[in-house]
């Protein structure tokens, strides 16, 4: 995975961003990370956060950053690929991290996890302890990272709970 320098902001986010994707590739926001100089690993034992990732299926994964090196797990949570996903086409990704939950929306959906075999729109998170990056994160094992293009990147602090 490769990603730009995070910036430390609050432990309690939101990413937007629009992205679209070649094949084998997946993209998205990573929330609650080490601050790293560009092209530095955010990812590896004991380090904290998490990615959300969009495939070019359509299908959304939310992944630990807090894993063995040079392995990429099983992700915390997964969707299903969405039907009649065109990834040459623009999609909106948003992610917001609050306390120990984390909500995920494409194309402006909430997007439904499968989980410990249950169906869920939040995803059970870490509390923050560490960790307060944020930044985009690329994979792209068949194609070069600069085929991924981003626009419209919008990162602010959570909005409180009404």
């Amino acid at each position: 995975m490769d990603s730009l320098r995070g910036a430390d902001l609050p432990h309690d986010l939101y990413v937007g961003l629009d992205l679209r994707l070649p094949a084998g590739s997946e993209a998205g926001p990573y929330f609650r990370a080490v601050g790293v100089a560009p092209g530095g690993v955010i990812e590896g034992r004991g380090l904290p956060g998490y990615s959300v990732r969009l495939g070019h299926s359509g299908a959304v994964s939310v992944h630990s950053l807090n894993h063995p090196d040079n392995a990429d797990p099983d992700p915390v949570a997964r969707s299903v690929p969405r039907a009649g996903f065109d990834a040459n086409e623009w999609h909106r990704l948003e992610g917001e991290i609050r306390g120990s939950t984390l909500r995920v929306w494409r194309d402006g959906e909430p997007v439904l996890f499968g989980m410990d075999n249950a169906r869920a729109r939040e995803v059970p998170v870490a509390a923050a302890k560490a960790g307060s990056a944020a930044g985009i994160a690329t994979v792209a094992p068949e194609q070069p990272v600069s085929s991924i293009e981003f626009r419209n990147v919008t990162v602010r602090k959570a909005r409180p709970q009404l």
